[in-house]
């Protein structure tokens, strides 16, 4: 028999065949992959934490954004009383005396007795305070309270700016100004019986009827920040109380809240020093404590300065905010050991990321009504 040797020998096994990598050959090819999984994780990380930033700062951004039109539409067109000045002698006020059947209604105590708090109280279109130990004007029981930061309120009261022209549209449980430019007057309207007065181009023949006038809807907010327990898990939230009537409960004022992550709030109102003199053209800006009480009553108020102290929803413990805020005639120094308060979340205050926003809103109406 013959045997092919070329073959015999393909079908050994060949050497080259068989050869695996070296060591070294697995150690470069370790090393290149820890590389290139370290790079991944790295990047990945990177991007994490800049989402996360991103996030955080839209928030805030955001947050601030709402907070500043609820305030800034309200305040400009704080004065407005459909055309008829705010005074007792323009309008017929038949809710002067309904301030105290109000379920929690506001009003400064005994020591600080000024009416303008109230609700019907039309000598005041903008009044303001701060809460003490979470209260306020007695209708707030809620307020932030946070040694170092401030918790204003802020009163304002107008009227809707879209005013109505028939009766059949104004809503059940709703309070109205009747007005022309000459004169007002307000009352609630509790369903289709209630009487209100007349509106019409012609008033001839009619009682209780003003000509060329329309239906206002009153409005009455009050800003805060509400916080009842600053160490829970809940954000602070700028909040404000509204009027609400129904035949069951009567008139209540129930609290909206508007934006959370508000963490304080400090209002001034600027008015100048003598209206009178012409070289006197700087607004002066008075916290609410340091009003004149002349100007309260006189309600010159041309702007009011609103700065906001925004924090994030959420506490980063990575992060520890020593900065200090400015709030109009307030600092806040998050770098003393008040800040250091444990939460219930088990952080601090200082792990939260802030941010300040600070806005001088003129009164579009001031100067049209006196």
């Amino acid at each position: 028999m013959t045997i092919n040797r070329k073959s015999a020998r393909n079908m050994r096994p060949s050497l080259i065949q068989q050869a695996g990598l070296t060591l070294v050959e697995l150690m470069v090819a370790m090393l290149l992959g820890l590389f290139i999984a370290g790079g991944s994780l790295g990047l990945f990380v990177t991007n994490k934490a800049v989402y996360t930033d991103t996030g955080r700062n839209t928030e805030l951004q955001d947050n601030a954004r709402f907070a500043q039109q609820y305030l800034t539409d309200d305040i400009r067109h704080s004065f407005l009383f459909g055309g008829a000045t705010r005074d007792t002698t323009s309008i017929r006020n038949a809710l002067a005396s309904a301030n105290a059947s109000i379920a929690g209604y506001c009003t400064e105590d005994s020591e600080n007795p000024r009416p303008m708090a109230g609700a019907f109280s039309l000598g005041s279109a903008v009044y303001g305070t701060s809460a003490v130990s979470g209260e306020a004007i007695r209708c707030i029981a809620d307020a932030a309270q946070v040694s170092g930061l401030p918790s204003d309120v802020l009163i304002i009261k107008m009227v809707d700016r879209e005013p109505l022209d028939t009766k059949t549209a104004l809503t059940p449980g709703s309070v109205y100004l009747t007005a022309n430019t000459i004169a007002g007057d307000l009352r609630l309207f509790s369903d289709s019986s209630t009487a209100m007065p007349v509106v019409s181009k012609n008033c001839k023949g009619l009682t209780d009827c003003y000509p060329y006038g329309l239906y206002w809807r009153f409005l009455y907010h009050v800003y805060y920040i509400r916080d009842a327990n600053p160490l829970d898990d809940q954000p602070p939230t700028l909040s404000r109380k509204t009027l609400q009537w129904t035949s069951e409960t009567g008139m209540t004022l129930e609290v909206e809240d508007l934006v959370e992550g508000v963490e304080a709030m400090r209002v001034q109102f600027g008015v100048r020093k003598d209206e009178e003199s012409d070289t006197d053209t700087i607004l002066h800006f008075y916290s609410a404590a340091n009003v004149p009480d002349i100007e309260w009553e006189n309600q010159r108020f041309e702007a009011v300065r609103v700065a906001l102290l925004l924090r994030s929803l959420h506490p980063d413990r990575s992060y520890s905010d020593t900065s200090t805020y400015v709030l109009g005639d307030v600092e806040a120094d998050f770098a003393t050991g008040s800040f250091a308060t444990n939460l219930s979340q088990g952080a601090e205050l200082r792990n939260f990321h802030r941010r300040v926003i600070t806005d001088t809103i003129w009164s579009r109406n001031r100067s049209i009504i006196e």
